[in-house]
């Protein structure tokens, strides 16, 4: 079963999406199944802020293990299938 990273934070005035790009990475350079997820302000602060923002340029990092950032209507059936969940 694979882990669940959840983005939830806002990116604005919180870096712990930061942590949640290295758990995210580390898991999968482990080769360990790991899918992450928005919801909630990290997801409103990433469709409203512009593609430079520094978040965004920073969570392009999961792309180096080929780890898609999903939007919250996956989370239902992301959460089925996980059997660890960490949010930041």
């Amino acid at each position: 079963m694979m882990k669940l990273i959840i983005f939830a934070s806002d990116p604005v005035f919180r870096a712990t999406y930061e942590q949640g790009i290295e758990v995210a990475l580390n898991l999968a350079e482990a080769e360990l199944p790991v899918k992450a997820v928005m919801i909630g302000d990290f997801y409103r602060s990433y469709q409203n802020a512009a593609p430079n923002a520094v978040f965004r340029k920073k969570i392009k990092q999961l792309e180096l293990f080929s780890l898609e950032l999903l939007p919250p209507q996956n989370l239902t059936a992301l959460l089925k299938k996980s059997d660890g969940v960490m949010s930041f």
